[in-house]
């Protein structure tokens, strides 16, 4: 019959792929959008994918005029490429910070806020340059303890203070008792693997992988990787493709990692955080390197690494 043989067409040339993701930063959080399909194909087959938890592909910022899409991630440049793309190349349908209007992205907002079955059509992007900025995957959790969990765990402010809050008490759920201000980075790490082996679940967006899974099985072949570093010559070159003129500019629209006016203080990693805190510096990162560290983030972080080590300078996209 015609349906039997519809059937066995669907069966045969259509694969629909199961999301997976590393269980230690899946459910539960509010940032999953697991009800999105992507459809997509590869090596001629077509596919329908579930995306994965905090996806990169749902806010790739869309440039029709340099034929780009351009994936952010948290804590890698992302509010300096959300600045440049809303005031440079007017990719923002809306003034404002840039962490709160809407871009022209894969998909829009009310599509990501939707409870019902929503598609996202990759195959009409086969023919665009993709780009992410990354960070070397080690240095971005020493930015996030910097940043999120010293810088603010003693904040005045106590919707500031609840961001470092909640995830200690996140981290440390199974410990009755924990003064966080006599807590090291390397305890700090060490309860982080130990989550990791023990089956734990540890969800924020600025620890969530850069590499998720869905943008590793559909975009991978395309994806050029831009170091975080070369960020500047990169948004450079993004303008001159877009608008057939350079940025003409030379200084970074942030300044999150530049290290020229911090300080290396030796053995940091075993230094409490009220010590750090009292020393008034800005910290050098490489105070916190220690080799069981880079050994721990190569297994949690294992598809950020894979595509880190491709990383490219922009002179080789040209």
């Amino acid at each position: 019959s015609i349906y039997l043989r519809l059937n066995l067409f669907i069966e045969k040339y259509t694969k629909i792929v199961d999301v997976y993701t590393t269980p230690f930063f899946s459910q539960p959080n509010s940032f999953s959008h697991t009800h999105i399909y992507i459809l997509y194909k590869k090596n001629g087959v077509p596919r329908i994918k579930l995306s994965s938890p905090y996806s990169r592909l749902h806010h790739g910022i869309v440039d029709k005029k340099a034929n780009f899409i351009v994936f952010s991630t948290p804590k890698v440049s992302s509010t300096t490429i959300r600045i440049f793309a809303q005031e440079k190349l007017n990719l923002s349908l809306e003034k404002g910070p840039p962490h709160r209007v809407e871009y022209k992205t894969l998909l829009d907002s009310s599509s990501l806020k939707s409870k019902s079955r929503t598609e996202l059509n990759f195959n009409k992007y086969i023919d665009y340059k993709m780009f992410i900025v990354m960070r070397d995957p080690t240095e971005r959790i020493i930015s996030f303890f910097l940043d999120k969990i010293i810088n603010k765990i003693n904040d005045a402010d106590l919707e500031i203070k609840r961001v470092a809050d909640n995830f200690l008490q996140m981290l440390f759920k199974n410990q009755f008792y924990v003064d966080y201000n006599e807590l090291t980075f390397k305890k700090f790490i060490d309860a982080f693997v130990l989550q990791y082996y023990n089956g734990g679940k540890i969800w924020d967006v600025h620890i969530a992988p850069q590499i998720t899974a869905d943008l590793k099985e559909i975009a991978q072949n395309q994806l050029q990787i831009i170091s975080m570093n070369n960020c500047n010559d990169f948004l450079n070159y993004w303008h001159l493709q877009s608008t057939g003129t350079s940025a003409q500019f030379t200084e970074h629209y942030n300044k999150s990692w530049d290290k020229t006016d911090s300080k290396f203080i030796p053995n940091g990693y075993d230094i409490q955080i009220k010590d750090l805190i009292s020393l008034k510096n800005r910290i050098h990162p490489d105070s916190f390197i220690y080799p069981e560290l880079i050994e721990a983030m190569r297994v949690i972080y294992k598809d950020d690494y894979e595509f880190w080590d491709k990383v490219k300078s922009v002179k080789d996209i040209y």
